[in-house]
C-alpha cells in the first residue's frame, strides 16, 4: 500500500550503474531475454484518451499511478489578481476541450513557515532536510485543488476527505511537503482525497473593510471564503470523481486545523461538510475586527497611500506589497489572520461554546505529545534533571511561546512537574517539559463539540522519530505522514521502513473509516471510545496503541490554575 517510488528508483539506479552500457547491450541481444512485463504491471499510466472527468467548467485529464487517479491544479475559483485582489473569490472561467490536470497550481505568495524568509538553516534539527519543502512556484492567482481517487465516472459514492494545509494563515500550500500526497490514503481507504490552495497572509486577510467600506467588506475573510469556494466545488463536481458530496470530511493540521475550526462557524460553509478533524490545531477564537483593522491601517501607511485611494493596492505588484510584510516592523505576514467580521465569521469558532450551525458534526481532535521539543536543537538538554527543569520553569520570564513552550510557573513549578511526571513515569525531564504546554485547546474543543451533540474522538500521537538521535520525539508535524500513510515517502520524518508503516496503516484506516461512517474504529486498533467529559477517553497512538481515560487531567488542571488559564 505504501509508495514504492523511492525503492524503485534506487533499484533502477543500482542496476544501471552495475551492468553499464555494454551490459545493457548484451542483455538486449541475449537469446534468453525475458519478455517485458505486461502493461498492467506499469505503476504510472497517462493517455490522451483516459482519466478524463467532466466538471461544471470543462473536462480535465489526469493520470493513474499505482491504481489511483491523480488530478493536479484544478481551478475552483477565478483569477485573484488586480481588481479581484482582496475580493471574495469568483468562479473559474469555463474552458473548451480537455484541460490537463497534470501539474500543481501556484502556491500563494508567502515566505517560510509563518512568513519568515525560507532560508536554509544549519541547526541540529533542519526543517529543510526534514520537510523537504516542495512548493514549485508562487503566484497570486492560486485557487486550485488536487484530487486522488480509486475510480472515476462509476457512480460509486466514496467518502471525501478535504485537506486544509498548515502554516498558520501565512504560509504553506496543498503540496508544501510530500506527506500531503493523497495517493496512499485514497488507496488504503477507498476514499477521495482533495487538497486545497487558497489565499494567505495580507492577500487573504488584510482587513480593509473598516477603511474602504462596502467594496472591501470581504477582504478580512477572503482566504476563508476561498476554502468555502473549494467546498462548493466539491459539492458540485466530486460525484464524477467517484465521491459522495453528501459525505465530506474536512481535516487540517496546525493552521489547517484552525481553518477547519473556523469553517465550522461560517454560515456559508454550513451543509458543505459532514465531519471534521483538527490535528494540533483546535482554534477556539479568532482576532478582533478592530485589531486587524489597525494592522491594515499600518500597512497602507507603510505602502504610502491614503484611505481615499485604496484601489491603488489592487494595481501594485504583489511582490512589492509582500515585501512590506518582510521589512516593516510589526507587519510580518503572520499578523494577518481571520477576524470577527460580523459577516462571514460572526462569532468565535469554539468560544464560549461550539458553533450551533455545526451541531451534531462528529470530530476527531488531538495533538502530539511533544509539539515543541526543547532538545531538538540543544542536545545537552537531553540530560537535564528534574531539579534543573523545575529551576528553569521557576525562573522563566515568559508565558506562551510556540505551543506554550515558555511558561512561568514560579515557585509552584515543582508541583506541576511532579504532577506530570507521576502521570508519565516513563518520560524523561525534557519530555515532561514538552508536555507542560498541555492540550487545553483540544480538550476544550472536544468538550464543547460533545455538548453540541457531536460524537468526538480524542487522541495523543506519541510515536517518537528515530532520527536526530530521537530528540524531537513526537513533534509538531511528525504525525502528518501517518495520517496520510506516506511514511516511506517522508522517511526524513519517520526513517522509513516497516515500523512507521504499520502505525500509518492503522491511522490511515481509522481516518478513512471515520470519513465513511463517523467512527474511526477498525480491527487493527483497540476499541476507541467516544470522548465524554466524565472519562475523557484518549487514544494514545504509538507502536502499540492504547486507550487511557484523561490521564493528565489532574496535572493539567493544576497547571491551568497556576497560570490562570480557564
Amino acid at each position: 500500500m505504501q509508495n514504492k517510488r523511492r525503492d524503485f528508483i534506487k533499484t533502477v539506479g543500482m542496476g544501471a550503474s552495475t551492468i553499464g552500457i555494454s551490459g545493457l547491450m548484451m542483455s538486449s541481444c541475449s537469446d534468453t531475454e525475458e519478455k517485458l512485463e505486461s502493461p498492467s504491471k506499469q505503476f504510472l499510466k497517462i493517455s490522451e484518451k483516459e482519466a478524463i472527468v467532466e466538471t461544471e467548467y470543462g473536462k480535465v485529464r489526469g493520470f493513474q499511478r499505482n491504481g489511483i487517479y491523480t488530478y493536479k491544479g484544478i481551478p475552483y475559483g477565478g483569477n485573484t489578481t488586480r481588481e479581484n485582489r482582496f475580493m471574495a473569490p469568483t468562479k473559474p472561467k469555463p474552458w473548451t476541450g480537455v484541460r490537463n490536470a497534470l501539474y500543481w497550481g501556484n502556491a500563494a505568495p508567502q515566505g517560510g513557515g509563518l512568513g519568515d524568509p525560507m532560508e536554509p538553516d544549519f541547526n541540529h534539527f533542519s526543517d529543510w532536510f526534514t520537510f523537504d519543502w516542495a512548493e514549485k512556484r508562487y503566484g497570486e492567482d492560486c485557487l486550485s485543488l488536487n484530487v486522488w481517487t480509486p475510480s472515476i465516472n462509476d457512480n460509486i459514492k466514496r467518502p471525501v476527505l478535504v485537506w486544509f494545509h498548515g502554516g498558520g494563515f501565512a504560509g504553506g500550500s496543498s503540496i508544501q511537503i510530500n506527506a500531503y500526497n493523497g495517493e496512499n490514503l485514497s488507496k488504503i481507504g477507498d476514499a477521495i482525497v482533495v487538497t486545497v490552495n487558497h489565499r494567505l497572509n495580507l492577500f487573504g486577510y488584510l482587513n480593509l473593510g473598516a477603511i474602504g467600506g462596502e467594496k472591501y467588506k470581504d477582504s478580512s475573510s477572503a482566504g476563508m471564503l476561498d476554502c468555502v469556494a473549494a467546498l462548493k466545488w466539491v459539492k458540485k463536481n466530486i460525484a464524477n470523481f467517484g465521491g459522495d458530496s453528501e459525505n465530506v470530511t474536512i481535516f487540517g493540521q496546525s493552521g489547517g486545523g484552525a481553518k477547519v475550526s473556523i469553517l465550522m462557524a461560517m454560515p456559508s460553509a454550513q451543509g458543505l461538510f459532514h465531519k471534521a478533524m483538527t490535528i494540533s490545531g483546535a482554534a477556539l477564537k479568532v482576532a478582533s475586527f478592530e485589531s486587524q483593522a489597525e494592522k491594515a491601517r499600518k500597512f497602507i501607511k507603510a505602502v504610502g497611500i491614503s484611505s481615499a485611494n485604496l484601489d491603488k493596492l489592487q494595481q501594485l505588484p504583489w511582490k512589492d506589497l509582500y515585501m512590506i510584510t518582510r521589512t516593516v516592523p510589526g507587519l510580518r505576514s503572520g499578523v494577518f489572520a481571520p477576524c470577527l467580521d460580523n459577516l462571514h465569521i460572526p462569532h468565535h469558532p469554539f468560544h464560549p461554546t461550539a458553533p450551533s450551525i455545526s451541531a451534531g458534526i462528529p470530530m476527531i481532535i488531538g495533538n502530539t505529545t511533544a509539539e515543541y521539543s526543547h532538545s531538538k536543537n540543544d542536545p545537552s538538554l537531553e540530560d537535564i534533571t528534574f531539579e534543573e527543569l523545575k529551576q528553569k520553569l521557576a525562573e522563566s520570564p515568559k508565558r506562551g511561546g510556540f505551543f506554550g513552550s515558555n511558561v512561568a510557573f514560579g515557585e509552584r513549578a515543582g508541583k506541576v512537574v511532579d504532577a506530570y511526571a507521576k502521570v508519565f513515569p516513563e518520560k524523561k525531564p525534557v519530555e515532561i517539559w514538552s508536555l507542560l504546554a498541555g492540550r487545553n485547546g483540544q480538550i476544550k474543543q472536544a468538550k464543547r463539540q460533545s455538548a453540541n451533540g457531536g460524537v468526538v474522538y480524542n487522541y495523543l500521537f506519541d510515536w517518537a522519530t528515530p532520527l536526530y538521535d530521537g530528540r524531537p520525539r513526537a513533534y509538531h508535524n511528525s504525525d502528518l505522514p501517518f495520517w496520510f500513510n506516506t511514511t516511506d515517502i517522508m522517511d526524513t520524518i519517520t526513517g522509513g521502513g516497516s515500523r512507521p508503516r504499520k502505525l500509518a496503516e492503522k491511522m490511515g484506516l481509522a481516518l478513512t473509516n471515520f470519513a465513511r461512517t463517523g467512527n474511526p474504529n477498525h480491527s487493527g486498533i483497540p476499541h476507541w471510545p467516544a470522548y465524554d467529559d466524565e472519562k475523557g477517553a484518549v487514544m494514545i497512538l504509538n507502536d502499540i496503541c492504547e486507550v487511557r481515560n484523561d490521564p493528565d487531567r489532574e496535572a493539567r488542571d493544576l497547571a491551568n490554575k497556576i497560570l490562570n488559564r480557564s
